[in-house]
């Protein structure tokens, strides 16, 4: 396959990739590299000493299926009869290039650009299963299929879910199946509702249990919801009441409190995509199967413009980001606060006053984003006497989505900085210097 049919294939494919695998921390097979076992067992042990009080797990992106629904509440299915699930994220690659190839064969005949339209329009109805109204709620009903009970009270099917998504039993056998919880929830849903939902959850385990206190264990994109709870249950909103003291303990793991630098090089449109080193050396044999469509592609798009193929692409990417992104606010939420007035700029500037509720999300989240660090030190404070841990990882590139991964340190899918409550460390292959002095530390037994 030749280069401009390589370039245009692993745009339409990296629409679902670029969001997809940041579900794969989790989910990976025993042998990747990219899964820590040690981190679980360490989450384990934070989990477990001390104190015991019912553990409440909120899982990462994609780790439970959703299941889009019509009007009357019955599964969706598609031309094979199987049903159409939001998560797993799935898009028809075939039927993608398919509805682009008529108008790139067009362009080749009248040299007009008839190809970026249908490029960005496609792009939309790829995703549209997943995406959000002004309100920042999914367009379509989906459904997910929470438990309100224990682990130990769900019947073996709903038990094999859970430990799937997260190998959690070590955590069981010690506190009792009856003492975990599994927060079930749509990873392209709005965050403030989530977060809502997850403070009701936190008081029905604590009625279902006789307890005063619950534990929280927040993985991946998890993290993001613990992060909009801590300021929306603050005390400082009328709305909302103060409800620190439900929880005994935070154990973050790998977890995306400022988000993933993926997400903010996408966001301001820093990509490596048209870079043919990352390209054909890093992404496409990730991505590239030969399929008979690739070949017919291929044909077509060897004398296309590479002006018009740039344009093709990036109007691609606009509709996944316009589709899947822009109005999600857990994806927001997946957007580092550094990226954060970049990306609401080029988002929002041509936007009129009808998106005004999804400013106003984003917004609140990006606040949530800055007090982090004072919120859980409130959390953390004598009065309300929480205990907060962070497990990161450290030491791998990010997938080469975007400049961020030509030197920021990371797990592969979320920077350490996000995942250890914004440690320093140095750039790939660097080291700090030698008369760093740490800061902020707080370690008081290394």
């Amino acid at each position: 396959m030749n280069k401009v049919f390589k370039r245009v294939v692993a745009f339409m494919l990296v629409l679902a990739m670029s969001i997809g695998i940041l579900s794969q921390v989790m989910a990976a097979d025993s042998e990747d590299p990219i899964q820590v076992v040690s981190s679980v067992e360490d989450a384990k042990n934070d989990l477990t000493t001390g104190k015991q009080v019912p553990v409440i797990i909120i899982h990462g992106i994609s780790q439970i299926d959703t299941v889009i629904m019509d009007d009357e509440g019955n599964p969706l299915t598609n031309k094979d009869g199987d049903v159409i699930t939001g998560w797993p994220l799935t898009v028809d690659v075939p039927e993608l290039v398919l509805t682009v190839l008529f108008p790139v064969l067009l362009t080749l005949l009248t040299q007009k650009d008839f190809a970026s339209e249908a490029g960005y329009k496609a792009a939309c109805n790829a995703l549209k299963y997943n995406a959000c109204d002004l309100n920042g709620d999914p367009v379509y009903p989906t459904f997910v299929d929470r438990q309100y009970c224990s682990v130990g009270d769900m019947d073996q099917e709903h038990k094999d879910i859970v430990y799937d998504a997260v190998p959690f039993q070590d955590v069981a056998k010690e506190i009792g199946e009856e003492n975990l919880y599994f927060f079930a929830y749509n990873s392209s849903g709005d965050v403030t509702q989530i977060a809502e939902d997850l403070n009701d959850y936190i008081e029905m385990v604590k009625e279902q249990t006789d307890s005063e206190e619950v534990s929280l264990a927040p993985i991946s994109m998890g993290g993001t919801i613990v992060t909009a709870w801590l300021e929306m249950f603050s005390g400082r909103y009328d709305l909302f009441y103060d409800n620190y003291d439900s929880v005994h303990k935070i154990v973050f793991v790998i977890a995306a409190l400022d988000g993933s630098a993926i997400l903010g090089d996408l966001f301001v449109n820093d990509t490596l995509l048209k870079n043919d080193e990352f390209l054909y050396t890093r992404i496409l044999p990730e991505l590239l199967e030969e399929e008979w469509y690739a070949y017919l592609l291929n044909l077509v798009l060897r004398i296309l413009p590479h002006d018009v193929l740039d344009s093709v692409l990036d109007s691609i990417l606009a509709g996944a980001k316009d589709t899947l992104v822009g109005n999600t606010t857990i994806f927001w939420a997946l957007l580092p606060k550094e990226n954060f007035d970049e990306a609401y700029e080029i988002y929002f500037k041509d936007k009129g006053p009808e998106y005004d509720t999804i400013r106003t999300k984003v917004k609140f989240y990006n606040t949530a984003q800055k007090n982090l660090q004072s919120n859980l030190n409130d959390f953390m404070s004598e009065e309300n006497g929480g205990i907060a841990h962070a497990i990161c990882s450290y030491g791998v590139p990010l997938y080469p989505i975007g400049s961020s991964a030509l030197y920021i340190n990371a797990d592969s899918i979320i920077h350490s900085a996000s995942t250890s409550l914004f440690a320093t460390f140095a750039n790939l292959g660097e080291t700090l210097p030698v008369d760093y002095v740490a800061k902020n530390p707080v370690c008081t037994d290394p």
